[in-house]
């Protein structure tokens, strides 16, 4: 874990090892599926494509999270510098 990292880019992060995981998981299991059928593997191919689609829902839902943080900061960043820009002008250059 890096010292800066937040825990939203942990989540993001999670999330993604997540759906790789479930990529490669489906993968697998069209494979196997291709030389035999099996209802047990067409019915984890299916848990597994559910899985796969609710994470890329969290996954989406927490870049927009992250999104808005980022806004947020930028705003901040922007008042301070207005705010910094107007005591310039008021007082001059003199600290």
């Amino acid at each position: 874990m890096s010292f800066g990292e937040c825990s939203l880019m942990k989540e993001i992060s999670k999330t993604e090892d997540s759906i790789k995981s479930c990529y490669t998981r489906i993968s697998f299991l069209e494979k196997k599926l291709e030389h035999a059928e099996n209802n047990d593997l067409q019915q984890e191919l299916e848990e597994v494509r559910k899985l796969l689609k609710t994470n890329e829902e969290v996954l989406h839902t927490l870049h927009k999270h992250n999104a808005g943080n980022f806004g947020v900061g930028i705003v901040l960043v922007l008042i301070i510098f207005i705010v910094w820009m107007i005591y310039i002008l008021v007082k001059g250059n003199e600290f």
